[in-house]
């Protein structure tokens, strides 16, 4: 009779000799957390042609991407100096970095202490304007210092967000000068599910977080991450609404889920918690990613909207929308939209998110779908626009017993808007898209 407690028979080789031999000797020379990555990846490949065949393959490689990322966070975190700028105010600035900066410097080193504290204040000032991502470029060019020439931009002007990265600066003082250390937060760590359909969808979470909780997932196809959202938002502004986890919602678009439970089991009251959804793409896949209230910029209950135009539409149902605009930004858009429900605000989201595949759309489209009456007489939110490229994400929010919806655009489209004549009531921009 086989012992599947102390010598299971999937644990061992023709020879009969043990996988835990194996191991002990394979993973002695490596420290505890590399050691235990590299055992769970030998245990699942030594035993998946006796137990669970191709599930327990994808383990290993799990295991292994863990290995991996593990092991290059070491090679990257070489830090070399790449580049001097300087500033007639602030002087001479040295950036220092990792092998693959991504963006993202280990350290500053400033002439002077007030450089250093100007340029954390800077960085910090405009993720408290809103703005989800940005680059270090953008932050020194606030500060006006000037590239030289010979100067690489390296990838300084990479878009990061600082906001979900960052977790805080440090100032030392070493030889007269000042270096403004970035103190940035743990890395995610990731949980892979697999579709013959969709292919693999990656959900990453942090340790600081909750369980249930994600960062960012990442899909194969654009239609994947529109399934998911749909379903996320479906059940989000259900009128029998409950805590769900990632894993119902994978379940509902197909994904095939292991039988053994892990951290995205758990149920989370979404309402009390998520705010809103960046669309973005990451290492050539289509990434969703989570916002939360909890978040400095996702909290400001004390936020006043600037009244400036709007549009008022009515509905028997829903209330009424208040949907207000810029006369520097593109016809079509608008700034933000005030509702007096949360589920009306809600069912928006979730009709423009459904709407989101689609090659143009406008503001007028979506509120039909929430039942609001839409008047014969034209306004610019008839403007139908390619929003896929234009808009970044929501940020939900209240204000005097009213439900408000901000809206973020990405950058390029804002700047070329700043500097374009086709503004509301352009009909040349029209015809541009």
């Amino acid at each position: 009779m086989s012992d599947n407690i102390n010598h299971p028979e999937h644990y061992q080789n023709i020879a009969g000799v043990e996988a835990i031999d194996i191991l002990n000797d394979v993973v002695k020379d490596l420290p505890g957390k590399r050691a235990a990555m590299l055992w769970n990846t030998l245990k699942y490949l030594l035993r998946f042609q006796k137990k669970n065949g191709v599930e327990d393959l994808k383990k290993a490689r799990n295991y292994l991407d863990y290995l991996i990322a593990d092991m290059d966070a070491v090679c990257d975190a070489a830090e070399k100096l790449w580049d001097t700028w300087y500033s007639n105010e602030y002087g001479r600035v040295w950036i220092f970095a990792g092998t693959n900066p991504n963006g993202m410097p280990t350290k500053l080193i400033f002439e002077t202490k007030d450089a250093a504290e100007e340029f954390e204040s800077v960085l910090y000032n405009i993720i408290s304007e809103g703005y989800t991502e940005f680059s270090i470029a953008d932050v020194s060019l606030e500060m006006k210092f000037k590239f030289t020439k010979g100067n690489k931009w390296n990838n300084w002007d990479d878009l990061v967000y600082w906001d979900r990265v960052l977790d805080s600066f440090s100032i030392n003082e070493d030889d007269g000068k000042y270096e403004l250390i970035f103190n940035y937060k743990a890395p995610d760590s990731r949980i892979v599910y697999e579709s013959n359909d969709l292919g693999s969808v990656d959900v990453f979470y942090s340790a600081n977080m909750h369980p249930g909780m994600c960062t960012t997932i990442l899909f194969n196809s654009r239609a994947a991450r529109k399934r998911f959202s749909n379903s996320f938002f479906k059940k989000l502004t259900s009128a029998t609404y409950k805590p769900f986890s990632i894993r119902d919602v994978l379940s509902d678009i197909s994904i095939p889920l292991p039988e053994e439970t892990d951290c995205f089991s758990e149920k989370v009251q979404w309402k009390d918690i998520f705010t809103s959804f960046a669309l973005t793409k990451k290492d050539r896949k289509y990434a969703l990613v989570f916002y939360y209230k909890d978040s400095s910029t996702e909290t400001s209950k004390n936020i006043k909207t600037d009244h400036g135009p709007c549009v008022i539409y009515e509905s028997k149902i829903s209330g009424h929308a208040e949907v207000y605009y810029s006369m520097n930004m593109y016809a079509g858009t608008c700034t933000s939209i005030v509702f007096t429900s949360e589920l009306v605000r809600d069912m928006f989201i979730a009709n423009f998110f459904n709407k989101l595949g689609k090659k143009t759309f406008s503001i007028r489209d979506v509120l039909a779908d929430a039942n609001f009456i839409i008047p014969e007489d034209t306004d610019t939110f008839i403007v139908k626009l390619p929003w896929k490229d234009l808009f970044s994400r929501f940020k939900p929010r209240t204000e005097d017993g009213k439900y408000i919806l901000d809206f973020v655009y990405t950058h390029k489209i804002l700047e070329s808007a700043e500097n374009d004549d086709d503004r509301l009531n352009g009909e040349e921009w029209y015809a541009y898209f």
